[in-house]
This record gives structure tokens, C-alpha cells and sequence, in this order.
């Protein structure tokens, strides 16, 4: 069973922890949910509302590490948890 944890390391800044199993080592997986500045000239598009073209997205963060989390997410899915020998983290830095 995954356990979720929200860790404060600033004011209104919030690491999230998803953990299964217990003991030292093991296998994490990392990334971060907050998005480069922009630059508002270099946008066609309003970089706050995601838009649709020719079957693309467009959008502030829709090419980052978003994407890694939900290819993570759909993942640990299919994964039978009961036979993971060390713990499993996924940790998700929202800076």
C-alpha cells in the first residue's frame, strides 16, 4: 500500500513523499512540479490556459516533468507492491 506524506521545507512550499515498503535503500523516483519563468513575448498562446492545435498542447509546464509524474503514476499502477524486496519512493518537489 502507498503512503503519501506532504513535507514543508519553506513558507508555502511543499515537498510530497509517496513511499511503499520499509527499511534502507530501495528505489526513488524524482522530480519537480513547479515551471520555469517565462518570457510573455516568445508566447502565441496564453502560457496560463492550455490550448489545443493540430493535436499538440500548448501550455506553461505541458513539456517537463509533468509528464514524467503521470508516466510514473500509470506505471506504479501495474506494479504488484507485495513483491517489491526494498522500499519504493516517489517524491515530487513542489518548490
Amino acid at each position: 500500500m502507498w503512503k503519501c506524506s506532504l513535507c514543508q521545507e519553506l513558507a508555502n512550499k511543499f515537498n510530497m513523499l509517496a513511499s511503499c515498503g520499509q527499511g534502507a535503500g530501495g528505489l526513488l523516483l524524482a522530480g519537480h512540479t513547479d515551471t520555469v519563468p517565462f518570457d510573455d513575448g516568445r508566447w502565441t498562446r496564453d502560457p496560463f490556459t492550455l490550448t489545443e492545435h493540430d493535436g499538440k498542447l500548448y501550455g506553461l509546464g505541458t513539456a517537463d516533468m509533468k509528464g514524467f509524474f503521470a508516466f510514473i503514476l500509470d506505471a506504479l499502477r501495474d506494479v504488484d507492491v507485495t513483491k517489491l524486496k526494498k522500499t519504493a519512493l516517489h517524491s515530487g518537489d513542489c518548490r
